[in-house]
């Protein structure tokens, strides 16, 4: 049981008030007030205001990095830079080849799509040229796949090449995982108003950045071939590509 508090006379009040002044220098603390309301709205308000700044802040330079760290796609095959080769350039100048057997139609009527069930892909096909500069032109999407309309047409005689993009380490492209294809393995070019084309991979080669054997990938072929470049290799943040090149090589079977 706590002891009643002294009664003191209006001098001692005033003596002891001069001691606790005398002790703190100044006058003594007061007691903390209790804060009202809308000081307490006012103070949660200000702490969750510094939060979302500081989460803004990691937002835009999550972006920022993402932007500077994305792998270029004008006038290349992600990256890829290749030069077409001459001859390719010369064919396409050339009368088409015979549609294969069973069409409807002719071959540049289509619409096409690549689907390759093993990987779970489906994917829109662009027809694209070259560059000013001599590069396959590519698309300027990661989910598209650019078909270089200059080349062969899917199912003809010929090189038909597809190329799209592996995407960044921390961003896929609609390539991200050809890399599991094998010898065997079959892919299907959907063709609008007419029957699908079956194409079966026969090898996959990775090449240097600077030395893809042009003739092979592009070139005249007696067989109706159709070859899928994308990135890989390591990735090089300064020059925002990959130091390698895979191409998956394939053959029409129906």
């Amino acid at each position: 049981m706590s002891s009643p508090e002294p009664v003191l006379c209006d001098h001692c009040k005033k003596e002891m008030e001069q001691v606790q002044a005398d002790f703190w220098g100044k006058k003594p603390p007061k007691k903390k007030q209790p804060r009202s309301t809308q000081d307490r709205w006012l103070l949660w308000g200000s702490r969750i205001a510094l939060v979302m700044m500081f989460f803004i802040a990691e937002v835009m330079g999550m972006y920022w990095w993402a932007s500077h760290n994305t792998p270029q796609i004008d006038g290349s095959v992600g990256d890829l830079n290749i030069i077409v080769p001459a001859a390719t350039l010369e064919r396409a100048d050339a009368a088409p080849s015979a549609a294969p057997s069973g069409y409807n139609g002719t071959v540049t009527g289509g619409t096409y799509t690549l689907a390759i069930q093993k990987l779970g892909l489906r994917a829109p096909v662009v027809p694209v040229g070259k560059t000013a500069s001599g590069n396959m032109d590519t698309t300027p999407s990661l989910y598209q796949v650019a078909w270089y309309k200059l080349g062969a047409r899917p199912g003809e005689k010929g090189n038909v090449v597809l190329a799209a993009h592996y995407g960044a380490p921390d961003q896929e492209g609609v390539f991200r995982s050809i890399d599991q294809l094998n010898p065997g393995d079959q892919l299907t070019i959907v063709v609008k108003d007419n029957p699908n084309l079956t194409y079966q991979v026969v090898r996959k080669e990775y090449y240097p950045v600077d030395n893809a054997p042009l003739n092979a990938i592009f070139g005249p072929n007696n067989k109706a071939a159709l070859n899928l470049i994308t990135c890989a290799g390591d990735w090089d943040a300064g020059s925002r590509s990959y130091n390698k090149r895979l191409v998956v090589y394939t053959e029409l079977v129906k």
